[in-house]
């Protein structure tokens, strides 16, 4: 199955998933000091089973939200990898008055063979140019092998990545004798 990344918009944070995990420990903290400064203070704070419920069920939403945002993060590592080398080498252009991704180059990836084909589209974008150099970076942002270069299509370049090197490598973890 071929899937596409384009950029559409400013990649969000990967932690983002911290957001709701924050939010319910800080409703629990605040319980507590709450509970704390009544026993402090010689107050008789009564809190209703309802709210206690209520405050519990709002902390397990906030964990599994936390959980769904982190998965998807996970699940979609390649898409994710992809859409940062398009952000962060600029292969995208912007209208200066909206701040709005106008055009973006594109990824199409899909894997075959325990290998990663992937096509870039440059989509008539100045990044054109540095197809030869994308090499370096897509093998550096998937932490794969490029065996393959195959620029024989005027519209896009093909690249197919491994695990393995095959061999190909210098194998710098091994001493030399």
């Amino acid at each position: 199955m071929r899937h596409k990344v384009k950029l559409r918009r400013k990649p969000l944070s990967k932690w983002l998933f911290v957001a709701p995990l924050l939010i319910a420990v800080a409703s629990v903290v605040f319980l507590y000091a709450v509970l704390k400064a009544s026993d402090i203070f010689n107050i008789n704070i009564n809190i209703s089973p309802f709210i206690l419920l209520l405050l519990i069920t709002f902390d397990i939403i906030c964990i599994v939200t936390s959980y769904l945002i982190s998965s998807f993060n996970i699940f979609s590592k390649t898409k994710r990898k992809l859409r940062e080398v398009i952000f962060v080498n600029n292969f995208y252009s912007m209208n200066e008055k909206t701040n709005e991704i106008v055009q973006s180059a594109m990824f199409i990836y899909c894997y075959k063979n325990d290998k990663l084909f992937i096509e870039f589209h440059p989509n008539g974008l100045k990044c054109a140019n540095k197809m030869n150099e994308l090499q370096p970076i897509l093998e550096t942002a998937l932490k794969m092998f490029v065996e393959e270069i195959n620029d024989s299509k005027p519209n896009f370049t093909t690249y197919v990545l491994s695990k393995n090197n095959g061999g190909n490598r210098i194998d710098v973890s091994q001493k030399w004798n």
